[in-house]
C-alpha cells in the first residue's frame, strides 16, 4: 500500500461541498502529551511505558509493549512480544457507517532487523485486515510526507480499530511507530463543524540563527464551517506560517511551516487552528544554535587605549568583552575541574578530577553529568559521589568503567552496568558532552562542545577515539570546552593516570574591563589602560538562555602604538570581488555569516559577517 495523497484529498473533499457527502472526523489522536529526548532507530524513543488514561489526546485506547516516543508511540523491543494498539470505540452517525477512512503514519525502528507491514482491521473481524508497508516509511520522523490512507465498508458503530505488526520474510524483530490517527465518516449531511490535519506535530531540524529553514506542509481539512479558518500563534513565534495557494477559508489547503527564530534555543509552541467551535492544535518543535563571536585584531591603539573588534553573528543578543592583563604569580584554582579524559576501545572510559585550590574539598554534592549521543542537555546520565569522599590539596579523584582492565584496579571508582545501565556516566562516547557540578547546581567544569556548540566549525564527535590531558599551566576550570587548556594524545594513552600537576606560578589573568554589549555592536574602545604591558581581551555571546564557547584570545601590546595600526588605509585595501559560503557556493556581497571573501589582489579570507 503505497502512501495517500492527501492533496488530491483535499481536492475530492472541497468538491464534496454541495450536495454530495463530506469526510466528518470521529477520532483524532496525535499523542500530542508524549514527548521524549532519547534518539534511537531512526527516532525518538524512551524506556517507559505508554500510559492511555494519561498521555492519549483521547480515552479509551488499549495498548501492549507501548512505549512513549516523541508524540507518537514506539512498540515492541527485543525481549518483548509484538506490540499493538487498539482505538477508542468509534461512535458513526448510524448503526452502520457505509464507508470509513482511515489515516495513520507509520514506520519501523531504523535497524536491519526490523522489517514489517502494519496491519490494520476492525478488531475481532479478521476478514477486514488490510495491511500497509512501514519499512518504506518515514513519515514519523518527516510529517510533511503524506500518512497512509486505508478505506473500509459497513464499519459498525461501536467498532474498535486495531494496528499491530506483521514481520516479514528474514525479520528478527518488529519494532515501529504509530502517530496521527485520523478516522473519519463518509456522512451526506455533516453534523457540526469539523477541523483537521495531515499532522498533530511538526519537529524541525536544528540551525543556526539566521540560516535558512526547511519547509514543512501541513494538509488542512474541514467539514461544516460557519466561519473561516484563523491561525492562532503566540506573540513573537519563532515560527512562519504561510497559506499555499490552494487555501480556502472555509475547506482548508495547505499551509507551509518554517522556523524561523530569533535567538538560539529550543522552541515549542501551539499553532491553533480554530472556526467557531472547531478547534485543531498543531504542536511545533524546533531548536536552534548560533556561532561563537570571532574576535578580530584591535584598532585605533594608543598607549592608554585600543578599539576591541569582533565579527557580527547573527541570533546574538549581547556580548561579553573581557579585557585583561597577565601577570606572574602563584596559580590557585576557583574549584575543582576535569584533568583527563578517555574515550578508547570497546569500554575504555575514564576520567579524572583534580583539586587545585590548596585545600582539601569534600565531594559531598558535587556530580557528574553527561548527553546522550550529543542529543542535547546534561541530563542522560549522572553520577553522584559518595559523601564521604574528599579529594586533598593537590590530589586527584578517578573514575573509569569497570570493564576498563587497565585502569580499573587503581580508580578510585569502577562503574559498570548495575549502576546505572546504558545511563551510567562512563559509557560516554566521542560526541557526549560532560559537566562537572557543584553543590549549589552550577556547571563549573565542561568536558566537550554540548550539542548547542556544535555547529559548521565544531566537531560533534570532539572526543572520539581521543584522550585528554589538561595542561599544568591552566588553573581555572570553564562551564565551556576550551580546547586551547587541553593536550590530545592517542586512542587508550593513559599514561600518569590517577596523578596531575599544575604550576606552582604562571600568568593569571587580572580584569581590566568587563562589558556587555547590546545586539549589533562589533566593537569597543577600552581607554585608561594600565601603564605596562600588554593587554588580552577575548569576546562571548550569548542568546536567550544559551552561550556560547569564548573567541580566541587577542593580544594588544600599547607599546607598539603608533607603529602600526590595524586599520589599513581604506583607499590602499584590496577591494571584495566576491563572496562564497564555506561550500564554494557564490553569494549575494552582502550575505551574512562565515562566508569566504575574495579580495582584488588575489588573496581570500574566511569571515564571520
Amino acid at each position: 500500500m503505497k502512501k495517500f495523497l492527501l492533496s488530491f484529498s483535499l481536492a475530492a473533499i472541497s468538491a464534496m461541498g454541495v450536495g454530495a457527502s463530506e469526510l466528518v472526523p470521529v477520532l483524532q489522536e496525535s499523542f500530542s502529551k508524549c514527548k521524549s529526548s532519547v534518539i534511537q532507530g531512526g527516532y525518538l524513543s524512551e524506556d517507559y511505558y505508554f500510559d492511555a488514561t494519561e498521555l492519549a489526546d483521547n480515552p479509551g485506547w488499549t495498548t501492549q509493549y507501548a512505549y512513549v516516543s516523541e508524540r507518537a508511540l514506539k512498540f515492541s523491543a527485543k525481549t518483548k512480544p509484538s506490540g499493538y494498539a487498539v482505538t477508542p470505540a468509534l461512535e458513526f452517525s448510524t448503526t452502520t457507517a457505509h464507508t470509513v477512512v482511515v489515516r495513520f503514519r507509520a514506520q519501523t525502528w531504523a535497524h536491519k532487523d526490523d522489517k514489517v507491514n502494519v496491519c490494520v482491521q476492525v478488531d475481532g473481524d479478521a476478514s477486514t485486515v488490510q495491511k500497509v508497508d512501514a519499512d518504506a516509511s518515514s513519515c514519523i520522523s518527516d510529517r510533511s510526507e503524506e500518512p497512509f490512507q486505508l478505506t473500509f465498508t459497513n464499519v459498525p458503530s461501536g467498532a474498535r480499530l486495531r494496528f499491530y505488526p506483521e514481520k516479514k520474510e528474514g525479520a528478527a524483530t518488529d519494532r515501529w511507530f504509530l502517530s496521527d490517527v485520523v478516522v473519519l465518516e463518509e456522512r451526506d449531511t455533516p453534523s457540526g463543524a469539523a477541523l483537521w490535519s495531515s499532522a498533530g506535530y511538526q519537529r524541525f531540524d536544528p540551525l543556526m540563527v539566521g540560516d535558512d529553514s526547511e519547509l514543512r506542509t501541513l494538509r488542512i481539512g474541514a467539514s461544516g464551517l460557519g466561519a473561516d479558518i484563523e491561525l492562532e500563534q503566540p506573540e513573537g513565534s519563532a515560527f512562519r506560517v504561510t497559506r499555499g495557494s490552494d487555501w480556502d477559508a472555509r475547506r482548508g489547503g495547505t499551509l507551509n511551516v518554517a522556523f524561523d527564530p530569533s535567538l538560539a534555543g529550543v522552541a515549542e509552541e501551539v499553532l491553533t487552528l480554530r472556526s467557531g467551535s472547531a478547534v485543531r492544535p498543531v504542536v511545533l518543535y524546533g531548536a536552534s544554535k548560533v556561532y561563537a563571536p570571532v574576535a578580530d585584531d584591535a584598532t585605533g591603539v594608543a598607549s592608554d587605549a585600543f578599539t576591541a573588534c569582533w565579527y557580527r553573528v547573527a541570533g546574538l543578543d549581547r556580548i561579553e568583552l573581557h579585557v585583561y592583563t597577565k601577570e606572574q604569580a602563584p596559580l590557585v584554582a576557583s574549584d575543582l575541574m576535569f584533568t583527563k579524559y578517555i574515550e578508547g576501545k570497546s569500554n575504555n572510559r575514564a576520567l579524572e578530577i583534580f583539586n587545585g585550590t590548596g585545600r582539601e574539598v569534600s565531594l559531598a554534592g558535587y556530580c557528574l553529568r553527561m548527553e546522550s549521543n550529543g542529543a542535547g542537555g546534561l541530563t542522560f546520565g549522572e553520577y553522584a559521589f559518595a559523601d564521604d569522599a574528599k579529594i586533598p590539596a593537590g590530589g586527584t579523584f578517578t573514575v573509569c568503567n569497570s570493564n576498563y582492565q587497565a585502569l580499573r584496579d587503581i580508580a578510585d571508582v569502577t562503574i559498570g552496568f548495575q549502576n546505572g545501565g546504558y545511563a551510567n556516566i562512563t559509557t560516554f562516547t566521542g560526541d557526549d558532552a560532560i559537566g562537572l557540578f557543584a553543590p549549589d547546581g552550577r556547571l563549573i567544569d565542561l568536558l566537550g562542545y554540548e550539542s548547542t556548540d556544535v555547529n559548521d566549525e565544531v566537531s560533534g564527535n570532539w572526543g572520539q577515539d581521543k584522550t585528554f590531558y589538561r595542561k599544568s599551566s591552566c588553573y581555572e576550570p570553564s562551564d565551556k570546552f576550551r580546547p586551547e587548556q587541553w593536550d590530545e594524545y592517542p586512542m587508550d594513552y593513559c599514561e600518569g593516570y590517577g596523578t596531575h600537576t599544575m604550576d606552582a606560578t604562571g600568568p593569571v589573568a587580572r580584569t581590566v574591563s568587563r562589558l556587555t554589549l547590546e545586539r549589533g555592536a562589533t566593537s569597543a574602545r577600552i581607554e585608561g589602560l594600565p601603564d605596562a604591558g600588554a593587554c588580552y581581551y577575548t569576546v562571548q555571546g550569548y542568546s536567550g538562555a544559551l552561550k556560547t564557547p569564548m573567541s580566541a584570545e587577542i593580544a594588544v601590546d600599547p607599546q607598539r602604538a603608533g607603529i602600526a595600526d590595524a586599520v589599513a588605509d581604506a583607499a590602499a585595501a584590496p577591494a571584495v570581488e566576491a563572496v562564497y559560503d564555506l561550500a564554494g557556493r557564490r553569494l549575494a556581497p552582502d550575505a551574512r555569516g562565515i562566508v569566504i571573501v575574495r579580495l582584488s589582489d588575489g588573496t581570500a579570507r574566511k569571515e564571520m559577517r
